[in-house]
C-alpha cells in the first residue's frame, strides 16, 4: 500500500491584470456621471467568481464606458478587463471572443496582447481543447521573447517573463499529459535555456528545482534511467533544500538500486513507482546479497530526512521494505512511528507539511500496522490500533471503507484461527 503525494504537478490557471488601480474610492453605480476610468475602477472589488448575470451587468457597464472612451489605451484596458470578468463567471465564449479581438487589435498595447493570449490559451486547455491550448501558447511565449529582444528595458518586462514561463510549463503539462515526454522535456529545458532569451536569467532561480524534477522524470519515462540519475544528482547538489528532495532522493536510490538487481522493472509511470518495485523484489528475493546494504541505505535516508517535509513518507516506504524483506517487528516499529506523528495543526506544521496530509499519512501507516499486527497474530492490536482511528466517513470513504472491511476480516480471523493466546 502507498501513497503517492502530489506535488507542483498541479496547474493552476493564472490571470494576469493590465487594468490599473488608484487610490480613489470605488465609484458606485448610481452615483452620478462616471467617467471611463471610474467605471474601471469600479469593478475591481468583484468577487473571484461570478454568476453570469452579476457577469452581464458588469459588462454592460463597460460597454458603456467603452462608447464614451477616447483614450484607445484605456480603451483596451476595458475591453480586457470585460474578458476577465466573463471568465470568473464561467462565460468562456464570451470572454474568448474579447480576448481573441484584443490580440487581433492594432491598438493593443503589447502587454494587453500578451495577457489576452495567456487568457484564450488558458480557455483552450479549461475546455479540454489541448491542441488549440499548445499553439496559443507557443504564440505566447514566442511573442514574450520577441518583444523582450526588441525591448530589453521594458517596464512589462517582469510580466513578459512570468507569461513566457506559464506558457512553457503549460505546454509541457499537457505533452506530459498525452504522454508526448520528449515533447514535454523540450519545453522544460527551453524553460532552463532562459538565458538563450533573457539577458539576466537569475529571476527563474526559484523555478530550478521544480523544472529539474518534473524533467528528470519525463526522462525516466522515456527509458533513459542515465539521464535521469543525472539530472536528480544536480537537483540534490544544487537545491538541496527543494521540498520533494526527500521523495526524490528515495526514487532515485530505489531507480538505481533496480538497475543492479538485474530484475526487470517497469516506471513508464513515473518515479514514484520505483519503490513499490523494491518491494516486489524484496518478496520475491528477501535474502538477496544486496537486501541488507539497501535497507540500511533507506533507513539513513530516513534518519536524514525524518524532520523534513517528507520524511514521514520515507518511513512509510521504508516500513513496507522491512515487512517484505521478512524483518517484521523493525516494519511495525517504523508504521507505528509514522502512525504516532502528532495530528495537532501546530505539530503538522512543525513538520512542514499541511495537516491533511499529515493526518492522511499517519492514518494510512495505522492501517500498515494493523495489517503488519494481523500477520503476526496480532489480531487483538490489530483491531485496537484500528479502533482508535477516528474517521469522517464522507470526508475519508476510502480509509472509512478499508478499515471497516479490515476490522471484518480481522474479527473473522480471530475467531476461526484454533489458537486464541492473543497477545
Amino acid at each position: 500500500m502507498g501513497i503517492r503525494r502530489s506535488g507542483s504537478c498541479k496547474w493552476v490557471c493564472s490571470i494576469v491584470s493590465v487594468g490599473f488601480m488608484l487610490s480613489v474610492p470605488v465609484v458606485a453605480v448610481g452615483d452620478g456621471p462616471a467617467t471611463p476610468a471610474e467605471i474601471l475602477r469600479s469593478t475591481y472589488p468583484s468577487a473571484v467568481v461570478l454568476r453570469p448575470s452579476a457577469a452581464r451587468e458588469i459588462g454592460e457597464r463597460l460597454t458603456h464606458a467603452l462608447s464614451q472612451c477616447r483614450d484607445s489605451h484605456l480603451a483596451c484596458r476595458l475591453h480586457y478587463r470585460q474578458g476577465v470578468i466573463y471568465f470568473k463567471a464561467g462565460m468562456m465564449q464570451d470572454a474568448e471572443t474579447v480576448f481573441e479581438a484584443l490580440v487581433t487589435l492594432s491598438e493593443s498595447p503589447d502587454l494587453v496582447r500578451v495577457c489576452s493570449l495567456n487568457m484564450i490559451g488558458q480557455i483552450a486547455r479549461l475546455q479540454g481543447d489541448n491542441t488549440a491550448a499548445l499553439g496559443r501558447f507557443e504564440r505566447l511565449a514566442e511573442l514574450c521573447e520577441a518583444l523582450v529582444a526588441k525591448h530589453p528595458d521594458d517596464a512589462s518586462l517582469g510580466a513578459y517573463r512570468r507569461l513566457w514561463r506559464a506558457a512553457l510549463i503549460g505546454q509541457a503539462e499537457i505533452h506530459e499529459f498525452h504522454r508526448d515526454y520528449a515533447a514535454g522535456a523540450a519545453a522544460y529545458e527551453r524553460l532552463l535555456n532562459a538565458g538563450e532569451h533573457f539577458e539576466d536569467a537569475r529571476w527563474l532561480a526559484h523555478d530550478g528545482p521544480f523544472v529539474l524534477d518534473r524533467l528528470s522524470r519525463l526522462y525516466l519515462q522515456m527509458g533513459n534511467t542515465a539521464k535521469y540519475l543525472e539530472l536528480t544528482a544536480s537537483l540534490a547538489a544544487l537545491h538541496p533544500a527543494y521540498e520533494r528532495m526527500p521523495a526524490v532522493a528515495l526514487e532515485r536510490m530505489c531507480v538505481d538500486l533496480l538497475q543492479h538487481t538485474g530484475e526487470r522493472f517497469d516506471v513508464s509511470g513515473g518515479a514514484f513507482q520505483a519503490p513499490a518495485h523494491v518491494v516486489a523484489c524484496l518478496r520475491r528475493n528477501p535474502t538477496a546479497p544486496w537486501v541488507p546494504g539497501a535497507l540500511n541505505a533507506v533507513e539513513a535516508l530516513c534518519r536524514k530526512y525524518r524532520a523534513a517535509p517528507d520524511g514521514a513518507l520515507l518511513d512509510y516506504h521504508h516500513a513496507w521494505m522491512l515487512d517484505a524483506a521478512g524483518r517484521y517487528d523493525e516494519a511495525i516499529q517504523a508504521a507505528a512511528r509514522v502512525a504516532s506523528i502528532g495530528d495537532t495543526e501546530a505539530v503538522a506544521e512543525a513538520q512542514g507539511a499541511g495537516p491533511s496530509y499529515i493526518n492522511e499519512l499517519r492514518k494510512y501507516a495505522a492501517v500498515q500496522q494493523a495489517i503488519m499486527l494481523t500477520e503476526k497474530a496480532g489480531y487483538r492490536e490489530a483491531l485496537q490500533r484500528l479502533a482508535s482511528l477516528l474517521l469522517d466517513a464522507e470526508a475519508e470513504p476510502h480509509l472509512s471503507q478499508l478499515v471497516e472491511s479490515m476490522t471484518h476480516c480481522i474479527q473473522t480471523l480471530k475467531r476461526e484461527v484454533s489458537s486464541h493466546d492473543i497477545r
